[in-house]
């Protein structure tokens, strides 16, 4: 059940436990109306999430982080284009601290864009945009650092060949 069929009105939580299962807090994403997506972790252990806006009044999804330290929930990344897309899948932080991410759209005429950010949203590279003609189902990013690269899954629904087949 997502938060938005629910009127707009409503805004998703992060719940923070201690190790023996107690409640210790729970934080309300205000700047949005739907689910936060995947939580993900770098070594500093901030905490890193999307999330977006649902119904009539959706322009944008985010991408935010969490201060452990202080809680404090920081924007680092607004995304709007091609539409206000959507977080589906989950991300990957690599050693250096760098997130890879997809934002799929909610149009299926329009694309889904590969973010490489760092911990404050700054572009590593891209975003990278695919064919509208990629669609992407249970994809999390693979990074091999000690090669330099980031592999991500996708199908593609074309009669057009792309890339090497093996």
């Amino acid at each position: 059940l997502n938060p938005s069929i629910l009127g707009d009105i409503y805004h998703p939580y992060i719940a923070i436990f201690d190790n023996f299962g107690t409640l210790e807090e729970l934080i309300e994403i205000a700047e949005s109306n739907t689910r936060v997506a995947y939580l993900c972790q770098n070594s500093r252990g901030e905490v890193f999430f999307g999330s977006d806006q649902g119904g009539p009044t959706a322009h944008n999804s985010k991408l935010f982080r969490l201060n452990p330290k202080t809680d404090q929930i920081t924007n680092i990344l607004t995304h709007s284009t091609p539409d206000t897309g959507v977080f589906e899948q989950p991300m990957k932080v690599d050693r250096d601290g760098y997130l890879y991410f997809l934002i799929t759209p909610r149009q299926t005429a329009n694309y889904t864009k590969f973010y490489a950010v760092s911990r404050t949203g700054t572009l590593k590279w891209g975003p990278y945009a695919f064919a509208a003609s990629a669609k992407f189902y249970m994809s999390i990013p693979a990074i091999d650092e000690d090669r330099d690269r980031v592999y991500v899954n996708y199908f593609e629904v074309t009669e057009q060949p792309r890339g090497r087949s093996r």
